[in-house]
């Protein structure tokens, strides 16, 4: 005879836990009437007996109802949220990829005057931005670091519209004395990290506005400065003298002032990206009077997530994308390195590099209007190439790239006024955001909500992009 009773608690045994269908509703129990074998119902925190049980049931029940509260309270509802909630923290019996046309959801994006924030300088004039970014916790990730041509910051709480400043002002501190080409926040948000026309990285307190250390050593410009991805002591730079450079802010500095420390790189790549035809034409110069700088920049140097004793970088002349081993105690080695593979008979330079989030893969905005995507574990040849007849990268070296929070879409600036996004993995698919009267040059995707992203350009704005579900959403 078929015994109830035992599949029962089999079913139970292995379905012990509630099953939370999805963020936005509620517990569901896997068992209208859970089996409680030998045990009483638990009134008050008292039982009679089998109390590890009890006390048990009673922290999931307590968990799941604090859980389904802040999730029905905090988050608004829209489709596309719902479906990456339900891939990131649903059971792995309900977890599952869901595909999803793109285009309606990049269609969703708007953005009017409202959330339009014009740069200007200490004298009132305007100014084009040069790099931005979100933070990482605070705020909700609502604030974006503005790095303009004049040499200043401006944090801009971007879950606010402009008009708001007019009564509350945007927080803002001048930080160099030329202009600021790139700026970072540290994974805590406690720290900015700037890199500057004036040949320094700094680092800012984010309460107070203070300059608490300044990293001198280049001999040109810098163009990208980034973290340790877990460690924020550890700063990477990388300048147009051809250098890449490794900070550590726990070695002792000199004081330059009552809160700034000056400090000395520990670690020097000189000529990072020079080829072996170029290192003996320097030579060559370098036996005059006089030694001639030959310019192969460093436009990109960023620490790899998973191996974090890796640097890698990428150049303006050779197209070439290099990982650099600099653990402590030697030189730093050059352990892998990849060729151009473009059309171009000559090697084309590359503007902008960046990771995404799952450490895998390797985007670089090439020169030649094309971004090359490579598998970090072989970076030799490129998997994916995205390109768009209308997309125009430019020659300055200043457009930037950036990827949201769920890896699915690359957002890149071009010379043409528009920002051009593709869903990754689908180059033929491309989407353009237009609104800008000038080449749009920084970009970034809100880490913590994927309905926004921000766009910089040389008409001297910052464009907010929202998504709008006023209308019919979908």
């Amino acid at each position: 005879m078929l015994n109830l009773g035992y599949f029962k608690r089999k079913a139970f045994a292995i379905n012990d836990e509630n099953i939370v269908q999805s963020k936005y509703t509620p517990a569901i129990p896997a068992f209208d009437e859970p089996y409680k074998p030998n045990r009483q119902n638990i009134t008050d925190g008292q039982t009679t007996h089998n109390d590890d049980w009890a006390k048990y049931y009673a922290d999931i029940n307590k968990v799941n109802v604090r859980k389904n509260r802040l999730n029905l309270e905090n988050c608004s509802w829209n489709n596309h949220q719902a479906i990456r909630q339900r891939e990131l923290f649903d059971p792995l019996s309900l977890r599952r990829k869901i595909h999803y046309s793109g285009d309606t959801f990049l269609n969703l994006f708007s953005t009017n005057e409202r959330y339009r924030y014009r740069i200007l300088n200490a004298d009132g004039d305007p100014t084009p931005p040069f790099s931005c970014e979100y933070n990482h916790v605070k705020r909700d990730g609502k604030l974006l670091a503005v790095a303009d041509e004049d040499g200043k910051i401006s944090i801009l709480e971007t879950d606010k519209d402009a008009y708001v400043e007019h009564e509350t002002p945007r927080k803002s501190f001048y930080a160099h004395r030329n202009a600021v080409i790139d700026v970072k926040w540290s994974m805590d948000d406690e720290l900015l990290l700037t890199a500057s026309g004036d040949r320094t990285a700094r680092l800012f307190d984010t309460e107070t506005s203070e300059c608490i250390a300044t990293m001198a050593g280049h001999d040109m410009t810098l163009k990208c400065a980034n973290f340790h991805p877990s460690n924020k002591n550890l700063i990477v730079t990388g300048s147009k003298d051809g250098m890449i450079k490794l900070w550590d802010t726990r070695v002792c500095g000199a004081r330059n002032s009552d809160t700034e420390m000056a400090y000395t790189a520990i670690k020097t790549i000189p000529y990072a990206h020079d080829d072996d035809r170029t290192k003996k034409k320097r030579r060559l110069l370098n036996t005059k009077s006089k030694p001639q700088p030959l310019e192969r920049s460093v436009t990109a140097a960023l620490f790899l997530p998973h191996k974090e004793n890796i640097i890698a970088s990428s150049g303006s002349y050779d197209g070439k994308i290099k990982f650099w081993d600099c653990r402590a105690g030697r030189d730093a080695q050059c352990v892998e390195s990849s060729a151009y593979d473009g059309d171009s008979v000559r090697p084309r330079g590359i503007l902008n590099m960046i990771i995404d989030n799952a450490g895998t893969r390797l985007f670089a905005l090439c020169s030649d209007h094309h971004i090359y995507e490579r598998n970090i574990t072989d970076i030799r040849s490129s998997q994916q190439r995205y390109t768009n007849t209308d997309f125009l990268t430019g020659s300055g070296f200043y457009v930037q790239m950036s990827i949201s929070p769920d890896d699915r879409y690359l957002l890149t600036g071009s010379k043409d006024k528009t920002a051009f996004v593709w869903q990754v993995g689908r180059p033929q698919d491309c989407h353009q955001f237009t609104g800008h009267d000038a080449e749009v040059s920084a970009v970034d995707w809100c880490k913590r909500d994927i309905g926004q992203l921000a766009t910089c350009s040389d008409d001297f704005t910052v464009a907010i992009w929202n998504q709008d579900f006023s209308e019919d959403g979908y």
